[in-house]
């Protein structure tokens, strides 16, 4: 395998990572209280794959696409950015 790919966010606005206070809607939130991306991120270097992510650019939960876009897009571009900086080195992006 050369590549993995994991769904860091759904369309419904969950998160498998720590989106630090831009939703509530994370899996920090729940009983499993892990950051589950960066833990798929540090194991996909230990086995020498590269991680790709796929993160959704419609969140269903959130009323900004629809009423605040500039908003929206700040939303989603702060949290593209953390998982290009706090979860270690990825692939890319898949969309």
């Amino acid at each position: 395998m050369r590549f993995v790919n994991l769904n860091a966010r759904h369309d419904e606005g969950f998160s498998l990572y720590d989106p630090r206070g831009l939703s509530d809607l994370d899996v920090t939130q729940t009983p499993c209280g892990r950051y589950l991306v960066q833990e798929f991120v540090e194991e996909c270097h230990r086995q020498k794959i590269v991680p790709m992510l796929f993160h959704t650019t419609l969140d269903w939960n959130d009323a900004r696409f629809e009423s605040e876009w500039d908003a929206y897009q700040r939303y989603l571009r702060d949290s593209v950015q953390l998982l290009c900086t706090k979860v270690g080195q990825i692939g890319g992006f898949l969309v």
